[in-house]
């Protein structure tokens, strides 16, 4: 059984904020609240993102430590949305 285009665009939404927008934009659009583990690994994520990106400030080359720091939080930042997504 097929489900109707309507209920599968709005997970596609859904998960979309999720990845993008996080915990806050899945209660400012959807009233979704997350449990306490959820909220305990997202401070345990932030953590390890901003621990990654700390350490490939201080080894990066001088020339490209700007894009490798920014590429350390994109990564961090669509691999906790993509776990947000499938886990809401």
């Amino acid at each position: 059984m097929r489900l109707p285009d309507r209920v599968r665009s709005a997970r596609w939404g859904r998960a979309l904020v999720a990845i993008i927008l996080h915990r806050p934009g899945l209660w400012l659009l959807y009233r979704v609240k997350v449990s306490e583990t959820i909220r305990k690994r997202n401070r345990i994520a932030a953590f390890a993102v901003t621990l990654g990106m700390a350490a490939t400030a201080v080894f990066a080359p001088k020339e490209c430590r700007f894009f490798t720091v920014f590429a350390v939080w994109a990564v961090g930042h669509l691999v906790w949305g993509i776990y947000l997504a499938a886990v809401t």
